[in-house]
């Protein structure tokens, strides 16, 4: 894990306002080369603290000019697997929450949690690797309700080693990459804007004019190593007379050095800007770094060490300036530390059930039981113990359903042509018919006649289509697209009537050989697909008066 700074070229709140959004952003703007692209963040950015709004809304209202700070701390792929935290692991989610809780106590030494402004962590994973960014105002609030400001990274020795103790000590204390370490230390370093154009350029696939640079680089160790192996010894200077030949094949011009870093001017494909390469190797360090080179990897596991006990030391020491400063209670020992390396208990395991499936393996097994007839003692016992009474009143009741309905059975007096149990209303008014009118094909081919007050039987095409002719003419009364019958009402299924009453008489063989045969009747009908057919109504269910003209099929 390693940690880095936001450095604020201004300081209005529309700067602040940008980086908040960058922050949490599904979206973002990057520069790849001389352009800009909109890189879309997926996985998006997650919220582990606070909002933007809150924190937007404090920097608003704070009136100093610094009033905000910002750094990220980066995890690499074998420090903290992306994959597993987003898929919520519990051991990585608690490791990265004790993380954060260490780095707010690190940022606000001293200060009570309820005194701290609202502070913004998200997290952005789109990279491959697990980044925490926090986005901190710079103010805290007096016992008195006083705003007053407070910088969580004063320009001093000694928060900068609290923060370098701080990243020893959760690296040291779970097991993190280094970076002081000499298999991962940057000896070298290319300015922090130059790498995040070339990590972009290469997640979108294209080439950037700067990745000479990055050659540069191991270009520079390799003199360094063999100066060391020629001579034995290596300083600054000698240093930088040997890489020049190599930086002016790439481009490079050398422009000065400095205690923090050499620079030169780079051109190169339109591109002429000057870059600081900083790091031990190319800083006032380098002669230092140098010497201790053979035992580096040594002092550094004595540093890590020793990490812990020198942030709790450098983390009292600021919570005593800031305790007089805002008038806070003095801490007496950095009880957050000792929380954090404290071994971390074991969550409880949770057995989680698939909705809608918890019992299927239940009843998958009752099912196997069954079929296999494996308890079939068990149910032939389980049925002989139920009461004998458990049954009456349902069978009470279908005795009196079967008994009212055998009686309505018997004939009625009501005529109907032979093979049918509906009736026909009487037609009257320009629909009306008699026997023997003019005209009439039903008189003319001897069918049954009616009188002007008997309710004849209306056909059931369907079901009468092979005894005879079809005429049209007679279902004038019920035109397609008029109101629904009873047999629509009902869903399709007759639940009364004759009919039902006299298929309730039949034997199953008679009952099965009629069903065929309507069925077979309905797939010739059904094939034509140029009639509809509706059953007209019960007797009963008419209740229209004789002197109507039209009687429809829903009633007056």
């Amino acid at each position: 894990m390693i940690i880095g700074w936001t450095k604020f070229k201004g300081h209005t709140l529309g700067d602040y306002q940008r980086l908040v959004n960058y922050f949490a952003a599904e979206t973002a703007e990057k520069r790849v080369n001389t352009s800009f692209i909109l890189v879309r963040r997926h996985p998006s950015p997650e919220l582990l603290r606070g909002t933007p709004a809150h924190v937007l809304t404090t920097l608003g209202a704070l009136n100093h000019k610094h009033r905000l700070s910002a750094f990220t701390l980066t995890f690499s792929e074998d420090d903290i697997s992306v994959r597993s935290f987003n898929a919520g692991d519990p051991d990585l989610r608690d490791t990265v929450r004790r993380i954060v809780g260490l780095a707010l106590e690190v940022a606000f030494p001293g200060v009570p949690k309820d005194r701290r402004p609202a502070a913004l962590v998200t997290t952005h994973t789109h990279t491959g690797k697990l980044e925490l960014n926090f986005a901190l105002p710079r103010c805290v609030i007096r016992a008195d309700g006083r705003v007053r400001a407070h910088n969580p990274s004063p320009p001093s020795k000694r928060a900068h080693d609290a923060w370098w103790a701080f990243v020893d000590t959760v690296n040291a204390h779970f097991g993190f990459d280094d970076p002081g370490n000499l298999d991962h230390a940057r000896l070298i370093k290319l300015p922090n804007g130059i790498v995040k154009q070339l990590a972009e350029a290469r997640r979108n696939l294209r080439s950037s004019p700067y990745e000479v640079l990055e050659g540069f680089i191991p270009a520079v160790i390799n003199e360094a190593s063999s100066i060391l192996a020629e001579r034995g010894a290596l300083n600054r200077k000698d240093l930088q007379k040997a890489i020049m030949p190599v930086a002016k094949n790439i481009g490079l011009t050398f422009e000065e050095s400095s205690d923090f870093g050499t620079t030169f001017v780079f051109r190169s494909e339109g591109i002429e800007q000057p870059v600081t390469f900083r790091g031990p190797l190319m800083s006032a360090e380098c002669d230092e770094t140098v010497s201790r080179w053979p035992s580096w990897n040594e002092e550094r596991q004595k540093i890590l060490r020793a990490a812990p006990e020198r942030l709790a030391s450098r983390w009292l020491e600021m919570a005593d300036d800031v305790s007089v400063r805002h008038k806070f209670d003095k801490p007496d020992s950095f009880e957050a530390l000792s929380e954090f390396l404290e071994p971390a208990p074991k969550p409880a395991p949770r057995a989680f059930r698939q909705k809608d499936r918890g019992l299927q393996p239940i009843a998958c097994l009752l099912h196997r039981l069954v079929t296999e007839h494996l308890m079939g003692g068990l149910v032939a016992r389980l049925v002989t113990a139920l009461p004998e009474n458990l049954f009456c009143d349902p069978l009470k009741k279908l005795e009196a359903l079967n008994a009212r309905y055998a009686k309505q059975q018997e004939p009625s007096e009501t005529s109907g042509h032979p093979g049918s149990d509906r009736v026909e209303p009487t037609y009257r008014g320009a629909h009306s018919r008699s026997s023997g009118a003019p005209g009439d094909p039903e008189g003319a081919r001897g069918g049954r006649t009616t009188g002007s007050d008997d309710r004849g039987s209306r056909r059931d095409f369907a079901a009468d289509r092979g005894r005879r002719e079809y005429d049209g003419r007679r279902d004038r009364s019920v035109s397609k697209g008029r109101a629904e019958t009873r047999e629509t009402r009902d869903g399709g299924h007759r639940i009364d009537g004759a009919g039902s009453r006299a298929l309730a008489a039949l034997g199953l063989s008679e009952l099965d050989a009629r069903i065929k045969a309507l069925l077979a009747r309905l797939g010739a009908s059904q094939g034509d697909g140029a009639e509809q057919i509706e059953d007209a109504l019960e007797p009963a269910e008419i209740g229209a008066p004789e002197e109507n003209d039209e009687l429809l099929p829903d009633g007056p």
